[in-house]
């Protein structure tokens, strides 16, 4: 069995194209990394090879030993698993895992509810546990597992993975890790899209590099060797960590039991191996759900629980929701347009101001696309960092509350990212990091609380070892104040 692009194109009109004259041949029983920058083309290449999008020019073939099959024509060859999961709301886990199955014209059989049930009941001894009730009352982890779940119980010729592994906890990276190496193995096709270089060189059996819309082959070596060929050079974000400011207390968070209190001019942390709970608390500092009674939100000593959104955002607060883009961003709208609905942007300014503006922030942000393109057409990592410029431009001295802002974006704009967050303590910003990434932290932070650990508060200087440490000993999502 063999994979084939030949000379695929992708262009959205006039504009550059995505894709130009890719070409890449993968064989049978192999795991192909696919690798690159923001914005370079690697979940349009997934998207093709899994039928979901259409080249504008070339060839997608698969052949399977006399028999070669176009995988722009034909449907039942790929299964894909991606980056945003989709569900039939009125469906259950088992409904939503097995949709689709019967359709398959290449071997796959019309199989029974019961049927269902009970091979649903083997894989989760083998993969996750099925979640209960319907997808609007998942966790995104559940709705994750699920969505790997269903595209390798499918079991296509070739199977595309996008970001698989991003944002997953180490226990459930394992798991997809095992599975598709055992996936590849029965002689079937992995296509791994992935921003984690070191999972790559682990993994992958084939890595094919895409740069200026066209895919090369790596010939091997290092992590590191890899890193500089994609970027240019090393990942590693070395930050300096400011004096203290002697502000005291500018922005402070209640949540349950829990209180952290970050001073202007400091970068705080609230770590935890599971997004859940750092997003409930994202939830309360964004006014998605009302305060408990035992809850609050503080700027400058102002509490902020009555307060809409919008009126947080007038008094200082900026919010980065991570890889929930759809809560920060508007894709119909260009990015100038979405800079300007942040409250304290672009005020008085005439509209070529504004424009010149824009430039100057895309340009700082390394977002390589002008003002009024649309953000529907940037790549998720470039939209992530126009998210983040946002909510930091403008921001003078006031508070700062960033979900996983590093979440599915590449190395090189993982540094931009953090480096923006120190920056703007060094203006006199209280930024207050809600991770799910050790080495984000210790990247960035001054100190840090684990949601697992009793007393103890990470410094910076440790190792993001000794942050992990903390985690431990988890044996509930159970809220414990720390000194």
């Amino acid at each position: 069995m063999r994979l084939e692009l030949d000379r695929v194109c992708l262009a959205y009109g006039d504009a550059l194209p995505v894709l130009d004259r890719l070409s890449m041949t993968v064989a049978g029983g192999t795991i192909c990394g696919v690798v690159g920058e923001n914005g370079a083309g690697k979940s349009s290449l997934a998207s093709i090879v899994a039928g979901t999008l259409l080249a504008t020019r070339g060839a997608v073939r698969l052949r399977m030993g006399a028999a070669e099959h176009n995988l722009s024509k034909i449907r039942g060859l790929v299964a894909q698993v991606p980056q945003n999961p989709r569900f039939v709301g009125e469906f259950d886990a088992v409904d939503n895992l097995f949709l689709g199955a019967e359709a398959d014209r290449f071997g796959g059989t019309v199989i029974d509810r019961a049927r269902h049930v009970e091979l649903a009941m083997v894989l989760e001894q083998y993969l996750f546990p099925l979640p209960k009730g319907r997808p609007n009352t998942w966790s995104l982890r559940d709705a994750a597992r699920l969505t790997f779940m269903r595209g390798v119980v499918a079991a296509r010729p070739v199977l595309v993975v996008d970001e698989v592994t991003s944002g997953a906890v180490a226990a459930d990276k394992d798991v997809y890790l095992r599975v598709l190496r055992e996936y590849a193995d029965k002689g079937r096709i992995v296509i791994f899209v992935s921003h984690d270089l070191k999972e790559v060189v682990n993994v992958c059996d084939q890595v094919e590099v895409i740069s200026r819309g066209q895919a090369f082959r790596w010939n091997g070596g290092s992590v590191q060797d890899l890193r500089e060929i994609v970027f240019g050079a090393s990942d590693q974000v070395f930050v300096e960590h400011p004096a203290k400011s002697l502000k005291t207390d500018k922005l402070v968070v209640t949540w349950g039991d829990l209180t952290v209190s970050v001073a202007g001019g400091e970068v705080g942390a609230v770590y935890f191996p599971r997004p859940e709970p750092l997003r409930d608390m994202l939830a309360l500092v964004a006014s998605e759900r009302p305060a408990g009674s035992n809850e609050s939100v503080k700027v400058d000593g102002r509490e902020l629980v009555s307060l809409s959104l919008r009126g947080r955002r007038e008094l200082g607060l900026a919010i980065i929701p991570g890889h929930d883009r759809g809560m920060a961003l508007v894709r119909e709208l260009t990015c100038l347009e979405n800079l300007a609905l942040n409250p304290r942007s672009f005020r008085g300014q005439p509209w070529r101001q504004r424009r010149g503006k824009s430039a100057t922030v895309l340009s700082e942000f390394s977002v390589p696309k002008a003002p009024d393109t649309p953000i529907g057409e940037l790549s998720g990592g470039n939209q992530q960092k126009v998210m983040i410029a946002k909510e930091l431009v403008w921001l003078d001295d006031g508070a700062i509350v960033a979900f996983n802002p590093c979440s599915g974006i590449d190395m090189a704009a993982r540094g931009v990212a953090l480096s923006a967050l120190r920056n703007a303590a060094k203006q006199g910003a209280a930024v207050l990091l809600l991770s799910t990434e050790p080495n984000d932290v210790v990247a960035v932070a001054d100190f840090a609380v684990s949601l697992c650990s009793t007393e103890r508060v990470w410094r910076s200087g440790a190792s993001s070892e000794e942050l992990c440490g903390l985690a431990d000993l988890v044996q509930s999502r159970r809220i414990v104040a720390a000194e």
